[in-house]
């Protein structure tokens, strides 16, 4: 067999492993994207989904409306007692109808006024903290849902990249073909292209096993079965309402969950603490008293009675009392000052990346991916003209490739970090617009 011959045959060969293998990948399953004809959810609709069916959310606001009925509960009286005293009866029998008289009973425990108050502040104090709480819970799901909706959308803005590029490639392929056999290019340009187009078909089977998980996390938010399908798109872009920081401040301090349950701890434990002083105030009891005589059905006397309890251990019960509760203000106090550092620095290290994000975004849309579609042009009529070769061109589409890609990972990261930098304050933060820095061409919609 002559040279020619033999190299005719390697090309042969390789072209059918390489169409094999892009074969193979391509009929690879992928049943995340057998659902085509699904009606895409926007953000807002899977958020509302979320808000309500999501069990952690549900459970927590079930911990709140169990906390409001404590409020009656510790504002309200002991229950009185009743009783009747047998007296009288005969020595060595049993039988109570042999009595000398009965005395009928009823007593009731009152506090000194203004405890049961305090008592009852004090859980209106706590069913607010566990409101706040429940806030907490609510501002964390939906950062959790818009954090899993934006690893999705990059995903299938990835997907789109890749097959976008398959097919500029697979042009490329046809076009080396074309003018190897004019005898205007080697063979190596043709392999060079298959192996081009099996890196792609591979990327595409990761990105689209990659969205299997993504969905699945996003369906465990929304309560879903993990393995529902569901498919996303877009809503108007959407950019922080402000990013001034004196602003930003006053916003978390009003909102934020956490502060603001932190404010109404020290409220809760001044109010426990003036509730331990009200101990050195005695408490009253007082009951009232009927009886009736032995052959006699009707009630003759009638006694009342109205005692206080003594506080006169106060020094080792009272006095400890009220310092314990002093403590545990100061105690309050502290750990509100150091919510409020953690939270503030939350809040800093989430604008700087919004802000930093959206100046990436701005650089890509301006600068880097118009000059990387120009030199794919050029390359291109370089390599019809032959001033370039075909591994030049494939570079110029690859650069294209990854800068795309890391294009709409920065978009995708700077609506992350927006979502991160709303749960920090506690709010919204975002108004509609029509173009948004922190969208994409049809991204910028986002």
């Amino acid at each position: 067999m002559s040279i020619q011959g033999m190299q005719h045959k390697t090309v042969r060969i390789a072209l059918s492993f390489f169409g094999s293998l892009a074969i193979l990948f391509s009929f690879s399953p992928s049943p995340s994207f057998a659902s085509d004809t699904l009606a895409p959810f926007t953000l807002n609709q899977l958020l509302q989904e979320a808000l309500a069916k999501n069990p952690e959310l549900s459970a927590a606001k079930n911990r709140w409306e169990a906390s409001k009925f404590r409020i009656s509960q510790a504002s309200t009286l002991e229950d009185p007692m009743i009783g009747a005293d047998v007296e009288g009866i005969p020595r060595g029998t049993a039988d109570l109808g042999r009595y000398m008289d009965i005395e009928y009973m009823i007593s009731q425990a009152i506090p000194f006024p203004g405890k049961l108050s305090l008592k009852g502040k004090i859980a209106t104090q706590e069913a607010k903290m566990s409101y706040e709480t429940y806030r907490g819970v609510e501002q964390k799901l939906i950062s959790d849902v818009k954090s899993a909706f934006e690893k999705l959308y990059l995903l299938d803005r990835s997907v789109e990249v890749i097959e976008h590029h398959k097919n500029i490639v697979e042009q490329f392929s046809k076009s080396a073909e074309i003018r190897y056999t004019s005898g205007m290019s080697t063979q190596q340009d043709i392999l060079k292209a298959h192996v081009e187009l099996a890196k792609l078909t591979n990327a595409l089977l990761t990105l689209r096993q990659e969205r299997e998980t993504a969905v699945a996390r996003l369906n465990s938010l929304l309560n879903r079965p993990v393995h529902s399908p569901l498919e996303i798109t877009v809503e108007e872009g959407k950019r922080p309402l402000t990013t001034d920081w004196g602003t930003l401040e006053k916003l978390t301090l009003s909102n934020r969950p956490d502060l603001l349950a932190g404010e109404i701890e020290i409220q809760k434990q001044k109010s426990s603490t003036t509730l331990a002083k009200m101990g050195y105030l005695p408490d009253f009891f007082t009951r009232v008293e009927a009886r009736q005589f032995d052959g006699e059905s009707r009630i003759r006397e009638y006694d009342t009675f109205l005692g206080v309890n003594l506080p006169i251990w106060f020094w080792g019960k009272q006095r400890a009392e009220v310092k314990e509760k002093q403590a545990m203000v100061s105690e309050a106090e502290g750990a509100y000052t150091t919510m409020k550092n953690r939270v503030f620095f939350e809040v800093k290290e989430s604008l700087v990346r919004v802000e930093t994000k959206e100046r990436l975004v701005q650089l890509y849309q301006t600068a880097v991916l118009p000059q990387a579609e120009e030199a794919l042009h050029a390359s291109q009529v370089g390599y019809e003209t032959g001033k370039v070769d075909f591994l030049n061109l494939l570079d110029a589409d690859r650069s294209l490739r990854e800068f795309e890609l890391e294009y709409y990972q920065a978009v995708s990261d700077y609506h992350i970090a927006l979502a991160d930098l709303e749960r920090a304050v506690g709010v919204s933060l975002v108004k509609s617009a029509s173009s948004s820095t922190g969208g994409d061409s049809s991204a910028k919609e986002k």
